[in-house]
Formats: structure tokens, C-alpha cells, sequence
């Protein structure tokens, strides 16, 4: 139940008080009646600050809101600029989320994988600027920056000859600046064209001149080829705010502060101390300001005295001389105010106060904390594939499909980006139970190779490169491998000489072939005295016996010619029954024998 309102009674509730009290005590009820059952806090009375209303906080895309966050923009550029707790901010966290930005294609096909990495490689690192400036690296890690630092930012991909390149466009280039607030309608906000479905269909570019005097519209981008990176807070949400917005009134206060304390530390510094007289009212005398003969004065008139090193000063009768305790800046109060600002700052940045001050690191909420960074960072490296890297790889492994770069490949699109190593505040603790996971399968080393910034193919390979070099090495110069590398292949020479004897072809027998031997020993027997072609018993061996084909070839002999002349029929001369011998031979003819082919 909600507290009754403290609100005083109105020049109305008085007057009625004065001619019925009754009445008045009811109007009171009844006024405390209606918010007993509410939220306190939509009722925040006279003593503190409202909301403002439907009218500041309904849309997300209203004409106000738009010109807040052009303001917040150019603020938040000026703290980049000027303060080191905000520049700190922006670069640890674009170095840890954009370190290393490289794509591992996962088609299924590793010659066609490898194919395109290597494309997209080379396309990264020496196509991707339109300005030749800068590789997609680089490129990525300063439009994630800006994206922070202004709310978003855009990659518009151009068509350059046969190349695609990229055009980066800083958020106060997408629409004019000076008339958010002027031209926004149902189908146009900030600079982005929409259907009726609220879909962006274009975006309106524009360049200025090098006084940052003018915006002039340079071109309207198909929204097919621009590729908008923010972090928006509501789905109706299309031009997103800096993300310092929150804590901009915070950090401008703390870098107003450290100069006003860094000017009384150093106004205290520069005086050693002051003169002081007996009587300060006396207008002439011993001890009076009327006595002070310099001519050195401030700008009120005041006598002063120049500082100078290793200077006597000679003191008149009833003067003393009082030293400043300029030790004593800063003050505790001053630095626990930065403490303060700087946990307030880092709540309103999502990120834990160790962050920027590495010396709250420690004990059992370290893992916690490095945790809570390692969630932040995945979040912004999830909207970076999604928002960019996915639809600008897709379209640069098109436009090599289309050159004949690369052969079509219904799974081109299969594939993950990898990011660097991931945050870790005790690497020997995430490798211990990383490996516990890989052992009882519930990591895959993929994914452990994946979060240490590596590829895990690319890693396989040259960890064989290696063990190739180490073993030809060794055997080179006759030495095992166990007295190069004992820990990493205890066991190195046995393996090699089992995996050397198994690579060796082993002769096959027909006593390997089981019962049928005695059938198959026939076989070979005929095909070897030439009574049946070599390829018929090759064929037999392969279809009725199901013997692998090799094996088959390895088995069947050649066909020896002297067993076929053996095996040839009498010659017709001989005592068989053959036909006579024609009349006029005396002798009969010897058989023809090669005889340059030994038995």
C-alpha cells in the first residue's frame, strides 16, 4: 500500500475548509485514495525531479530525441579528445574485442575451404580500403570505436572495377546533422529511407568540407550494400545514441574537478608562505603595510613580494612569516570523489570498476569480474559478425563465385569468425578445466583453439610441419627424437618404426585366402601353364571368390611360355595318329621354341 501523499491543501481546499471542514477532510480522503494503491514513484511529488513525460520519452525517434543525440555525439568526441578515463575506456575495449578479426570457412570441402580463406585474406588484408590506407582489420576495429564513441557507424560496400571496397562513413555523415529534428517523417528518420514495413531501404550520405562548416548530399546508398553497426536500445530504435550518453554529465564533472584541484595544488605550490604584521589596520607604524617599500604589487593594488631561490628576506619589528602546507593536496575527500565518480562511471559503461583501476583485481571475485568483461566483449563481437562481417564475407565470396575466383559451393556461406584470445584473469585455472572438458567430451578442441585466437586446422598442420622437421632432422644426424623432444613424443622412435613397417606392402598368399585354397591353387595352376587367360582368372577371383581387385592382380601369375608349349597339342608327325608326313621330306620338322626366353 502507498504512503498517503504530503501534499499541502490548495487555496481551494482552505476556502472549503473554512465553510464546511467536513467537505474538506473528504476532498483529502479521497485525493490520498487515488494513488494508496499506485507505484510511489509515479508520484514523486515536490521533492525531487519528473520524467518529463509522453512528450520526452514515447519515441525513441522523436525530433527531441534526435537532437540529443547529435548533442551527445559531439560530447562525447570532446571527452574522447580530452579525458583519459574516457579515452582509456574506448581503446582497452576496441583492442580487446576487435585484437584479431579472421574467418575460418566450414563448408565440409577443405580444398574449396582453403580456397576462399585465402581469397578472403588477401582480400582483407590489401583490397578491403577504398582509401588503401588501412587493412579490414583496422578498418573494423575503428568503426567498432566509433560506434561507441557516436552511437553508430557505417560500412557502405562499393563496387571498384572488379573489386568490392569498402567506404567508411562516421555517424554524423549519415543524414545532414543540422535538420534531424526538420525532416523527419513516417518513411524518412535521420538519413535512412523506410518502406511501409519499416525497413531501411536506403541511407542518405553526406560529405563535409575541411572546416566542418557545411554537410552536402553526396549520394543515396542501397541499403543492400550499407550495413549500419549500433547497439540499439529499443526495437524502434534505427539512429542509437553514444553509449556514454549515461555517464557524460558524470565524466565532465570529474575532468572539471581534477582541474580545479589540480589548480589549487599548483596556486599552493607556488607560494612558500605570507608575511603577517601585529596590526594589519594600522595605516603607518612598526608592523603596518605602510611600511612596505617594494613596488611589486597584485592586480588589487596589494604589495607582494617576489619569490626567488636562496633569497634572505629581513623582517621588520612584530612581522612572522607563515608557511603554506601545500603537502596536503589532494585532499582524502577529493580522492574518494574519484573513487566514487569512476564506479559510477563504470556501472553506466557495463563494466566493473577494475577495469579501470587494475589494482581492485584480486581474490575470488577476479574470475567473476574477468567473466563479466568476457560477456560484454562476446556481445559486441555477436553484433560485429551479425551487423557487418557475415553480409560483407558473403558478398566478397559472391563476387570471387561470379570472377571465377572460386567454384560455386551451395555451403559458402558456412563458416566463423574468430576474434583473439579471450580475457582471462588465471590462464593456468581456464587451461586445467579446459582440458578436463576435452577429455570427458565436453569441449571440442576446435572451440578451445577457437577461443585462444587460433584456427584449428592451421594449428594441426603446423603442428605436423613441425613433427615432419623434427624427425628428418633427428634421423639426419642420427639422433632419436626423445633427446630433442622427450615430453612433447615420449615415445617418438617406436611410433615411427611401427608406422614405417606398416606402410610396407605385405605379400599375400594363397594361404590367406581360407577354404577355397585348394580350388584357387588349381586355378593359378591353369592360369600359370597357359590354360586360361590371366584376365578371365583375375575376373573369377574378383566376382565369385569377392576378392579386392589389387589383392587379385597381386595373386594371379604370369603366364609362362615354356608351360604353354608344353601344353600344346602333338605335332602331326608324331606317333599320336597324326597325319602322315607329305612325301618328298625325309625327316620330320622340330618344333619352334623361343629360345630367347629361358626356362
Amino acid at each position: 500500500m502507498a504512503a498517503p501523499t504530503n501534499s499541502k491543501p490548495s487555496l481551494l481546499d482552505r476556502a472549503i475548509a473554512v465553510v464546511s471542514p467536513t467537505l474538506a477532510l473528504e476532498r483529502a480522503d479521497a485525493r490520498s485514495r487515488l494513488v494508496m494503491f499506485g507505484y510511489d514513484a509515479a508520484h514523486p511529488g515536490v521533492k525531487r525531479g519528473g520524467s518529463g513525460g509522453m512528450s520526452k520519452n514515447s519515441g525513441s525517434e522523436s525530433p527531441k530525441m534526435a537532437m540529443d543525440r547529435v548533442k551527445l555525439m559531439w560530447e562525447a568526441r570532446d571527452l574522447e579528445r580530452n579525458m583519459p578515463v574516457i579515452r582509456c575506456y574506448l581503446d582497452r575495449t576496441a583492442q580487446y574485442v576487435t585484437s584479431q578479426v579472421l574467418y575460418q570457412s566450414q563448408t565440409g570441402d577443405p580444398q574449396w575451404d582453403s580456397l576462399a580463406e585465402g581469397i578472403l585474406q588477401r582480400w582483407m588484408q590489401d583490397d578491403a580500403d577504398i582509401t588503401g590506407r588501412r587493412n579490414f582489420r583496422m578498418l573494423v576495429e575503428m568503426g567498432f570505436r566509433s560506434m561507441l564513441r557516436d552511437g553508430d557507424f557505417g560500412f557502405h560496400l562499393v563496387r571498384n572495377g572488379p573489386k568490392l571496397q569498402i567506404q567508411c562513413i562516421e555517424s554524423d555523415r549519415i543524414g545532414d546533422p543540422n535538420k534531424v529534428a526538420a525532416f523527419t517523417t513516417e518513411h524518412y528518420v535521420q538519413g535512412i529511407h523506410l518502406n511501409d514495413f519499416g525497413m531501411p531501404t536506403g541511407y542518405d550520405l553526406y560529405k563535409r568540407d575541411r572546416r566542418c562548416a557545411r554537410y552536402e548530399f553526396e549520394i543515396k546508398a542501397d541499403a543492400k550494400n550499407f550495413f549500419l553497426l549500433s547497439k540499439p536500445l529499443r526495437t524502434d530504435e534505427y539512429r542509437s545514441v553514444s553509449v556514454l550518453a549515461p555517464i557524460v554529465a558524470q565524466a565532465r564533472d570529474l575532468y572539471e574537478m581534477f582541474a580545479f584541484e589540480r589548480g589549487a595544488a599548483k596556486w599552493a605550490a607556488s607560494h612558500a608562505g605570507v608575511i603577517r604584521v601585529a596590526d594589519p589596520l594600522a595605516k603607518s607604524g612598526a608592523g603596518s603595510a605602510g611600511l612596505w617599500d617594494g613596488t611589486s604589487t597584485d592586480s588589487k593594488g596589494n604589495p607582494t613580494e617576489v619569490i626567488e631561490a636562496s633569497k634572505l628576506l629581513r623582517l621588520r619589528p612584530n612581522e612572522d612569516v607563515t608557511s603554506f602546507a601545500s603537502g596536503s593536496r589532494a585532499a582524502g575527500a577529493f580522492m574518494q570523489y574519484v573513487e566514487v565518480a569512476l564506479r559510477d562511471i563504470a556501472m553506466g559503461l557495463n563494466t566493473p570498476y577494475g577495469f579501470f583501476n587494475m589494482s581492485q583485481f584480486g581474490g575470488a571475485t577476479v574470475r567473476l569480474e574477468a567473466m563479466q568483461l568476457q560477456r560484454t566483449f562476446a556481445r559486441y563481437q555477436e553484433l560485429l559478425t551479425s551487423s557487418v562481417l557475415e553480409k560483407i564475407k558473403d558478398k566478397v565470396l559472391q563476387n570471387a563465385i561470379a570472377l571465377g575466383q572460386l567454384p560455386p559451393n551451395p555451403n559458402y556461406r558456412q563458416g566463423r569468425w574468430q576474434f583473439g584470445k579471450h580475457l582471462t584473469a588465471d590462464t593456468g585455472y581456464d587451461t586445467t578445466a579446459n582440458l578436463e572438458l576435452l577429455r570427458n567430451g565436453l569441449k571440442t578442441a576446435s572451440t578451445i583453439a577457437g577461443e585462444e585466437g587460433y584456427d584449428f586446422e592451421d594449428m594441426v598442420d603446423a603442428q605436423i610441419r613441425e613433427a615432419i622437421t623434427i624427425r628428418d632432422k633427428c634421423a639426419a644426424a642420427g639422433v632419436p627424437v626423445e633427446m630433442i623432444a622427450a615430453d612433447r613424443y615420449p615415445d617418438a622412435t617406436n611410433q615411427l618404426a611401427a608406422a614405417s613397417e606398416a606402410m610396407q606392402p605385405q605379400a599375400t598368399t594363397v594361404q590367406d585366402l581360407g577354404p577355397n585354397a585348394k580350388v584357387l591353387t588349381d586355378l593359378l595352376e591353369k592360369v600359370a601353364a597357359g590354360l586360361l587367360p590371366r584376365e578371365e582368372a583375375v575376373a573369377l577371383l574378383v566376382e565369385v571368390f569377392e576378392i579386392d581387385p589389387a589383392t587379385a592382380e597381386a595373386i594371379v601369375p604370369e603366364v609362362q611360355p615354356i608351360a604353354v608349349e608344353a601344353n600344346k597339342p602333338a605335332p602331326s608327325w608324331g606317333g599320336g595318329g597324326g597325319k602322315p608326313k607329305p612325301a618328298g621330306e625325309d625327316k620330320p620338322e622340330a618344333p619352334k621354341v623361343d629360345s630367347s626366353k629361358k626356362p
